[in-house]
């Protein structure tokens, strides 16, 4: 019988992280699945690493499903060029599938996210700007894209005034989005999975919130006559667990790419 694995696979932000904390939840969760023999979280920045977990797998065939949010430089690049490095790559049968920022049922997440926002604090939709926050880089021009196409979806709901999306490392930045805007609320989501430092510090800073050391998600304030949110990052959301195991599955109604397999055995 062929003994199957599901990898957690993370950028991470090192061990202790409430980055890294979040998926080795997520794996524990996911441990009591009668569709997998093990289940495991690894880390670009933690232990243990992508290029060091197939040592620890007995299975024969191994699912990595990427918790992140787009199909970009880490899962593109360094998830398979860490795998590679392991002698196992070769003995055991390795599939990819897409990140988890893929599937379809992330917009949910996102919509989900601004209308509690919205309901918390008593915010008309009327008068509300929704910002999609990416990391994006400049290094994998498909990075952006999932930010981008489930800023195009919410969009189509109409449910809020405006919806745009921004990211922390190119064009558009979130610091310059406020600039740009009319809607006396804005509602800042993050569209991260651990976010840490960036959901905690960065995004808010960036938005005009002046955030403490012991400040608790959602982050909210005012700026210059406008009211700020900003919610905490998609990966603590419940529903994240029937993602992945959508995609574990073999299912991804994201369409934005295909799982493969990293020892060209074919697609699932």
């Amino acid at each position: 019988m062929t003994r199957t694995a599901l990898i957690l696979a993370a950028h991470g932000s090192g061990d202790g992280s409430r980055a890294n904390r979040l998926v080795l939840e997520l794996a524990e969760q996911l441990g009591d699945s009668d569709h997998f023999h093990e289940v495991m979280a690894a880390f670009n920045l933690g232990k243990p690493g992508f290029a060091e977990v197939l040592n620890d797998i007995r299975s024969d065939r191994v699912v990595f499903v990427p918790v992140m949010t787009s199909d970009g430089y880490f899962r593109d690049t360094v998830l398979p060029r860490e795998l590679t490095k392991n002698h196992r790559s070769s003995e055991v049968e390795i599939h990819v599938t897409p990140s988890v920022g893929t599937h379809d049922g992330v917009v949910e997440i996102l919509a989900r996210r601004a209308e509690d926002a919205m309901n918390r604090f008593d915010l008309n939709p009327a008068h509300t700007a929704v910002i999609v926050v990416g990391h994006g880089t400049e290094r994998h021009r498909r990075s952006r894209l999932a930010t981008t196409i489930w800023r195009d979806v919410l969009r189509r709901k109409s449910i809020f005034d405006r919806v745009e999306a921004a990211f922390l490392d190119e064009a558009p930045r979130i610091e310059e989005l406020p600039g740009m805007l009319t809607q006396r609320n804005l509602v800042a989501i993050p569209f991260l999975i651990g976010g840490g430092h960036h959901v905690l510090r960065d995004i808010p800073e960036r938005l005009g919130l002046r955030p403490t050391t012991d400040a608790v998600l959602p982050l909210v304030g005012r700026v210059d006559d406008r009211f700020v949110v900003c919610t905490d990052g998609i990966g603590t959301d419940p529903g994240l667990i029937e993602i992945i195991r959508d995609l574990a599955k073999g299912r991804n109604a994201g369409g934005t790419t295909l799982p493969t397999s990293l020892a060209g055995r074919g697609q699932e």
